[in-house]
């Protein structure tokens, strides 16, 4: 969970945010933890699925249903789940192609990312070490 909660800053320091306002899911939910947790009146999303998490690290136990239950809260897409367990966490970055970029421009900046996500894959925990692009 704290790799992913800095994993943009690094993403967002190589290649730049999709808009200034843009932000990873992981830092909403961290953010919304951080409000949640020192509410009078938390909402029921957070009462019934977080037992009182504070931050990113929550317990293993709570995480899937917290966040989830935070991303239907919220009507944030990017956290997909199957059975109640997050198996994929959508994050977008900029790009600098347009739909008529020559084909070498498109492979150099897709060579880029792919090297950049291979050097994060090397150093990810296990469970957030399977990450890959797509359009």
């Amino acid at each position: 969970q704290s790799y992913l909660l800095n994993f943009c800053d690094r993403l967002f320091k190589q290649f730049g945010k999709v808009n200034e306002k843009y932000e990873c899911p992981m830092v909403l939910f961290d953010e919304w933890l951080k409000d949640q947790s020192t509410s009078q009146s938390p909402t029921e999303a957070y009462s019934q699925n977080c037992k009182g998490a504070t931050s990113v690290p929550v317990h293993l136990e709570v995480f899937d249903p917290c966040i989830i239950g935070w991303s239907q809260l919220v009507n944030i897409k990017s956290v997909l789940q199957t059975k109640g367990s997050v198996k994929i966490m959508q994050i977008r970055t900029k790009s600098n192609l347009t739909a008529d970029s020559p084909q070498s421009e498109s492979k150099n900046e897709w060579t880029t990312y792919e090297a950049w996500l291979n050097d994060e894959r090397s150093s990810a925990p296990n469970g957030a070490n399977k990450m890959y692009q797509s359009d």
